[in-house]
């Protein structure tokens, strides 16, 4: 007859490592989460009201990455792009099945 015990030294590091995650690490990722958010929505809302210019185009492109890369951090989202020269300047991105996140990873870059 098989006998599964539970260790007591990895029973309490279990529950240290439950505790550590749930009380500590999701409620910090949430809380960049709404910030990255709420900082994507004033930063866009306020280049929004400048004139159109080649400035708000840079300007725009800028805060977009940088928020992007913000709220996939928040995701604990880790991305490497290789051969980022063979990238094309002006192009469009075509896959199978892409969603809402893999545009928004696609965007850090």
């Amino acid at each position: 007859k098989l006998s599964l015990r539970m260790s007591p030294s990895l029973t309490v590091f279990w529950a240290m490592g439950f505790v550590v995650r749930w009380v500590f690490l999701m409620p910090v990722r949430v809380l960049l989460l709404v910030l990255s958010l709420t900082t994507l929505v004033v930063l866009c809302s306020a280049v929004g009201l400048l004139p159109t210019s080649d400035f708000k185009r840079r300007l725009n492109a800028g805060v977009v990455t940088w928020c992007f890369d913000f709220i996939a951090g928040s995701l604990s989202v880790v991305a490497r792009f290789h051969n980022s020269e063979n990238r094309p300047t002006h192009g469009i991105v075509v896959a199978n099945h892409t969603s809402p996140i893999d545009s928004m990873v696609l965007a850090t870059d």
